[in-house]
């Protein structure tokens, strides 16, 4: 039974990417410090699975832990664009040094890595559909951290055949997604109000668009990274986009339509379009997304519901 490694894996994206390898019988341990991770993301198969509550900085515990691992799929960080401007000193530490620890030990062991990375580096690119070759001008410290370990693993790679691929997520929602946070994303935000009968916060006007793509998809893109060997820098998206408008006006109908949006300031660091192009990865996989944004969506409201 081969061995991985989850950083990150009590997180959204981790947990459901934890769930999806155990249904392939692979021997899963996450690497967690809980700082937005939760237990109870685990809770369903929490017997299958070695938990360690640490932090990716430790370079002793990495280097315990990717010992004897096939594969380290890397998606502990800082994920809030606005916590990343209030302490781009803290994001880089995290971001930067932390996944350089992760590296070091996946060149030592042979290990591959798997980095879960953003459209956010592409900041405010005008390019209606952004493909990997654009130019890359990230205007966040997160953004730019991401960046910062792709072009450290395409270096690598390039010089001493560093196995490894980079994904660039673009809006990814679904269970287990965080709400508590005040940097929450929009459409877990937007649901839990909605459920509540609280008003839908939008920052900005509303005419920003976003390409989402349902969590579950994303874990499906990264197996098949690992499983079939693929290395490079990709795009994940659905290739659609729907602005935070229509998306709030869709969940108010599904749930409760009552309900009015309240409208506040813009935030720094949020990029207005954001529309995926994922034909590289296609072209060389041929994975697609299955989930349709209204499926997705109604999958979503039935999770936060119960």
């Amino acid at each position: 039974m081969k061995k991985i490694l989850v950083t990150g894996g009590a997180g959204f994206i981790g947990s459901n990417l934890v769930e999806d390898l155990l249904k392939k019988n692979y021997s899963v341990t996450i690497l967690d410090n809980f700082d937005s991770g939760y237990m109870k993301n685990l809770s369903e198969f929490k017997d299958q699975i070695q938990v360690i509550n640490g932090d990716i900085r430790d370079n002793n515990l990495v280097d315990k832990l990717v010992k004897n691992t096939s594969c380290v799929f890397h998606l502990a960080a800082m994920v809030s664009v606005p916590e990343s401007i209030e302490d781009p000193d803290k994001c880089f530490d995290i971001n930067v040094e932390g996944s350089l620890n992760i590296i070091e030990a996946c060149q030592k062991y042979n290990s591959k890595f798997i980095f879960a990375s953003s459209a956010a580096v592409y900041g405010e690119d005008k390019t209606p559909i952004k493909t990997e070759e654009i130019i890359t001008e990230p205007i966040s410290p997160y953004g730019k951290s991401k960046l910062t370990i792709e072009r450290i693993c395409e270096l690598l790679s390039y010089k001493e055949n560093f196995d490894y691929a980079c994904f660039r997520n673009f809006n990814v929602y679904g269970p287990k997604q965080d709400v508590a946070s005040s940097y929450a994303a929009v459409i877990p935000k937007f649901i839990t109000n909605a459920i509540n009968s609280k008003d839908l916060i939008i920052f900005g006007d509303g005419e920003q668009t976003r390409d989402f793509i349902y969590v579950k998809d994303i874990c499906d893109a990264y197996i098949l990274a690992y499983e079939n060997n693929i290395n490079g820098v990709y795009n994940l998206g659905c290739s659609d986009v729907e602005s935070v408008n229509s998306l709030a006006k869709r969940i108010i109908s599904k749930i409760n339509s009552n309900l009015k949006i309240d409208y506040k300031p813009e935030r720094a660091g949020d990029i207005k379009h954001s529309k995926a192009s994922a034909e590289k990865y296609y072209n060389i996989s041929n994975w697609k997304p299955k989930v349709s944004l209204e499926n997705g969506i109604k999958k979503t409201i039935e999770y936060y519901k119960k």
